[in-house]
């Protein structure tokens, strides 16, 4: 089975409509949607916003349901100025930036020297920017952040391009969902757009307009690598 976790409700009421023979569960709290996609069986969940929520209900699928990979897909903040409103960055690697112990051991916080540093197996990665490549966007293949912060400017910008100069794409939930997936020994891919360019002064698009056109991108990209799938 794969799990396809959503932040945004109108990311998973679009992936909702291309699901065959679907079906509500309740479980805890959350409402899951299970269907197929092809000839393999989805569940659909929305994460949450910020890591906590977002590791609960992922470990929750897993600890319920035979999970073989989970697709988070979602928005994100670009952290890098050749970058567009509406391109795409699919998680090569994805870390903490608010994880750091170097009051204890000295160690300056860095994908290299976090303890929670997660790597995307390769395969994946390759699948999925040959699904997704486009002429009217870019794809980055690049690093992501997490935190529980909304990261626009000022101090914790400073921050993340100092110790992880790298990253081109900041979130609350990627890397959660990706110390899950770890924890339980399960695939995880991670493909976000952006909905604004952090590092760019009147970049930003209305997110009530946006909102709709990454969901519509979200659906059809899920659709597109379940299919590709062996």
């Amino acid at each position: 089975m794969i799990a396809i976790m959503v932040a945004m409700d109108c990311e998973r009421e679009a992936i909702e409509q291309i699901l065959v023979n679907k079906k509500n569960v309740v479980s805890r709290n959350q409402t899951y949607t299970i269907g197929t996609i092809g000839n393999k069986e989805v569940i659909i969940a929305t994460c949450g916003i910020g890591k906590v929520i977002s590791a609960i209900n992922t470990a929750s699928i897993l600890e319920n349901y035979d999970i073989d990979l989970v697709i988070n897909i979602g928005t994100a903040g670009g952290l890098y100025d050749g970058a567009d409103i509406a391109d795409v960055i699919v998680a090569s690697k994805v870390t903490y930036h608010d994880f750091d112990l170097y009051s204890i051991d000295g160690i300056k916080p860095s994908f290299d020297n976090n303890y929670y540093t997660f790597v995307t197996e390769r395969e994946l990665i390759d699948l999925a920017y040959e699904v997704i490549k486009n002429d009217d966007y870019e794809v980055f293949i690049k690093p992501i952040v997490s935190g529980d912060a909304f990261v626009s400017s000022g101090e914790r910008l400073t921050y993340i391009q100092k110790h992880f100069p790298e990253a081109y794409g900041c979130d609350m939930e990627a890397c959660s969902i990706a110390h899950c997936c770890n924890e339980y020994n399960k695939k995880f891919l991670i493909i976000r757009s952006f909905s604004d360019i952090v590092t760019k002064k009147g970049n930003e698009l209305d997110f009530n307009e946006y909102k709709f056109i990454a969901s519509k991108r979200a659906a059809h990209f899920s659709k597109m690598i379940i299919e590709k799938l062996d």
